[in-house]
């Protein structure tokens, strides 16, 4: 018959996550989309925006190919209005669109970067 052990038990305290949903790691992660260059003008203006996912980077989608989307690819799509003509703000719908035949890295980048815009935007 074999024996049991107790197992260790840990602290999350001592641990990489214990400052997960932190008012600190909040910051950061709001603060670490203020380094991407195509958020610079992201949720700006109302309208629709768009971006493809290209070797881990985020690319501006041209206007005019706004409406085709490529079965190899990722995409970001960003619809910015206001709630009600009075609205002193923005509100935001975010989505990622992933092709059936995009790569793992392409849709995991494209997640990332989607979450990433979020707590950009202070989290939609």
């Amino acid at each position: 018959m074999a024996h049991l052990s107790k197992s260790t038990q840990y602290d999350i305290e001592d641990s990489n996550i214990a400052l997960l949903g932190s008012d600190l790691e909040k910051r950061v992660r709001e603060n670490a989309g203020d380094i991407e260059p195509a958020w610079e003008q992201a949720g700006c203006t109302p309208g629709l925006q768009i971006w493809r996912i290209e070797q881990f980077r985020v690319v501006e989608w041209p206007k005019d190919r706004y409406g085709t989307f490529y079965s190899g690819d990722s995409y970001i799509v960003l619809y910015t209005y206001k709630s009600s003509p009075d609205a002193s703000s923005f509100s935001f719908d975010l989505h990622f669109w992933l092709g059936r035949k995009t790569t793992q890295d392409e849709a995991g980048t494209a997640a990332y970067k989607t979450v990433e815009l979020d707590d950009h935007l202070h989290g939609i």
